[in-house]
């Protein structure tokens, strides 16, 4: 991966990071269209399935040429944090020392970046 594709994928985390889903109530609705602008500049098409009031997960297909299939899939949604429980800021994507900091950046939210940078 060059710089510029790091650059790239640090910055699709770090959108994710910004949009709080804290569940509840979850507020999925507003990562899976962050999602879908995201898919939508890559030419893949997408379907946002609403689940219930303010919470939609998000569906993506790329055909290929061989038969075989893989599913490939994430949560959106956060557990509650304290803010001030937090040495860093929980919703902002800070990047230190190579590192980058946030609720969800490991689970799941830097997951569903490498799925959909893959």
């Amino acid at each position: 991966m060059n710089d510029a594709e790091k650059k790239e994928l640090n910055h699709l985390l770090q959108g994710l990071i910004q949009i709080k889903s804290v569940n509840p109530p979850g507020n999925e609705n507003q990562i899976a269209n962050f999602i879908r602008k995201f898919l939508l500049k890559n030419n893949i098409h997408s379907e946002l399935v609403p689940l219930e009031e303010g919470r939609s997960s998000v569906i993506a297909k790329i055909e290929g040429e061989e038969e075989r299939n893989i599913a490939l899939c994430g949560h959106l949604d956060t557990v509650k944090v304290k803010e001030e429980d937090w040495t860093k800021p929980a919703f902002q994507g800070l990047i230190e020392n190579g590192k980058m900091y946030g609720r969800g950046a490991s689970d799941m939210k830097g997951g569903v970046a490498a799925i959909l940078y893959a």
